[in-house]
């Protein structure tokens, strides 16, 4: 992927982000609006989220002949840029999640004596 295609969708989402703002936005307002636009998958970054290639931007990553690698490694992903990498950690879980057992219950680490 190109940094070219990575400034394209940082452009696109600072635009969007502005003309979603309204006057005088409050915080809440105005972090929800980030987060939805920031947060989108973008179809042009293998559907990584367009706050991955704010981010890169905003770390100056972006270079104007850089080109960047992704990998993965379970709910990782790594862009990789020559001037730096921007993680990922996703999807985000919500809602009720399975139980993980963390420790033996007390009755069966108890050994009776004797």
């Amino acid at each position: 992927m190109s940094s070219l295609t990575l400034m394209r969708s940082v452009r696109a989402g600072i635009e969007a982000v502005a003309q979603a703002l309204p006057d005088k936005p409050g915080d809440d307002v105005a972090r929800k609006i980030r987060g939805m636009v920031w947060g989108t998958p973008d179809t042009a970054l293998a559907s990584l989220p367009q706050g991955v290639a704010f981010a890169a931007y905003v770390f100056g990553f972006l270079s104007s002949e850089g080109e960047a690698a992704i990998s993965t490694a379970g709910r990782w992903t790594r862009l990789t840029l020559p001037t730096g990498h921007v993680l990922l950690r996703g999807p985000v879980v919500s809602g009720l999640t399975s139980i993980r057992r963390t420790r033996p219950r007390v009755s069966e680490s108890f050994k009776p004596i004797g």
